[in-house]
C-alpha cells in the first residue's frame, strides 16, 4: 500500500476541489483525509485540523512544484501561529509543564477531599 503524505490543508471542501482537480489533471493521485467529516459537520473543520490533501510519497515533489507554480500555499510555507512560536521558547515550555503538573495536583486533591467527605461528584 502506498504511503500518502499531507501537502496542504483546507477548511472547506470547496477550497479543496480546485487544488485536487489541478493535481489530478496533471496525473497525480490524490487522497482527502477528513473530507466527509467536514462535509457532514462544517464546524468540526478547525477542531480536526481541516481537510488534508495527501499524495503518494513518490509524487510529493511534483505535486508541491505544481502547487507552487499555481500560487497555492503548501504546508511547508504556512506561517507559525502565535502558540507554535511560543512552543519554541524553552521558558514558556517550562512554565507550561509546571502549570500542567499543578493542574493535575489540584484534581488529585479535589478527588481525595471528595473521597474523605463522601461528596458525590
Amino acid at each position: 500500500m502506498p504511503q500518502f503524505i499531507t501537502i496542504a490543508t483546507f477548511t472547506l471542501p470547496s477550497e479543496l476541489a480546485v487544488v485536487k482537480s489541478k493535481l489530478e489533471s496533471e496525473g497525480i493521485l490524490c487522497y482527502e483525509k477528513n473530507e466527509l467529516t467536514v462535509q457532514s459537520h462544517n464546524f468540526l473543520s478547525n477542531a480536526i485540523g481541516g481537510i488534508a490533501l495527501q499524495v503518494k510519497q513518490e509524487q510529493v515533489e511534483e505535486a508541491m512544484e505544481i502547487l507552487n507554480l499555481g500560487g497555492y500555499q503548501t504546508i511547508d510555507e504556512l506561517p507559525l501561529s502565535a502558540f507554535e512560536k511560543k512552543l519554541t521558547d524553552a521558558k514558556f515550555r517550562k512554565r507550561l509543564k509546571v502549570l500542567t503538573w499543578a493542574f493535575i495536583a489540584l484534581i488529585v486533591i479535589v478527588l481525595i477531599v471528595a473521597g474523605i467527605y463522601d461528596f458525590k461528584i
